[in-house]
C-alpha cells in the first residue's frame, strides 16, 4: 500500500507541521520540573538551540521519552505432546531506552552501523519479532552540526526531520507493522502529523 494512497495530499505534512509541533513542545517544556539530567539537557537544546538544527534533532530524540512504555504481546510457538504447534503469548514491557532505540539510535562511527543493526536483528530474533525501520544517526548526537550522516535503516538522509519522515512513510510503503516497543510513538506521529 502506497503512502500517498493511504494519506492523499499529505506527503509533506510532517515537514510542514514540524515547526508548529516544535513550538508547542517548547511551550510545554518551559513549565516542566522534576526532569532527569538527560531530559534537562535535551529540553535546553529545544528551547534555546546553540546551532541551527540542534532543536530538530533534540525533539526527535525526546519524542520517544514523552510516552510511557506499554506491554507488548509476543507470540511464542511451542509444540505440545502430540507435536502439534500452538502459539502462546508472553508479555514484554520495554524500557524507555528500548522504546527510544526502536525509533532512533546514535552510532559514533559509521563502521558500527552493521554491528548495531546485527544487535537489533539478534534481539528481535530472540523475541520472535522482526527489525522495523529506525533512524540511525552517525556522529556526535550532542551537536547537530557534527553529525556525519542520518540514515533510515541504513539509507543516507540529509536531515533528522527528513529521516523521521522517510522512516515513518516506509512503514506504509513497505506494509510493515510498527515496532511494538514504540508503537504508541509511531501512532502519535501518524495521528498528529498526518
Amino acid at each position: 500500500m502506497d503512502f500517498s494512497h493511504l494519506f492523499p495530499m499529505k506527503d509533506q505534512y510532517l515537514l510542514q507541521k514540524f515547526v508548529v509541533f516544535k513550538n508547542k513542545l517548547k511551550t510545554y517544556f518551559k513549565g516542566q520540573s522534576n526532569l532527569n539530567v538527560f531530559e534537562q539537557n535535551i529540553i535546553k537544546k529545544i528551547i534555546s538551540p546553540a546551532k541551527l538544527g540542534d532543536d530538530d534533532l533534540a525533539i526527535i530524540q525526546i519524542l520517544s521519552y514523552l510516552f510511557k512504555p506499554v506491554n507488548i504481546k509476543i507470540p511464542k510457538k511451542t509444540a505440545n505432546e502430540d507435536n502439534q504447534k500452538t502459539i502462546k503469548y508472553c508479555m514484554l514491557k520495554p524500557s524507555k531506552l528500548e522504546q527510544a532505540s526502536a525509533v532512533i539510535v546514535n552510532i559514533k562511527n559509521s563502521n558500527d552501523i552493521k554491528t548495531t543493526h546485527e544487535q537489533k536483528v539478534n534481539r528481535a530474533f530472540i523475541n520472535n519479532l522482526t527489525v522495523q525501520p529506525y533512524i540511525a544517526i552517525v556522529g556526535n548526537i550532542e551537536d547537530a552540526s557534527s553529525v556525519l550522516n542520518y540514515y533510515t535503516v541504513i539509507d543516507k538522509i540529509e536531515t533528522p526531520i527528513k529521516a523521521l519522515d522517510i522512516c515513518f512513510k516506509s512503514f506504509h510503503a513497505l506494509n510493515l507493522n510498527y515496532p511494538p516497543e514504540a508503537e504508541q510513538v509511531r501512532w502519535f506521529i501518524q495521528d498528529y502529523f498526518f
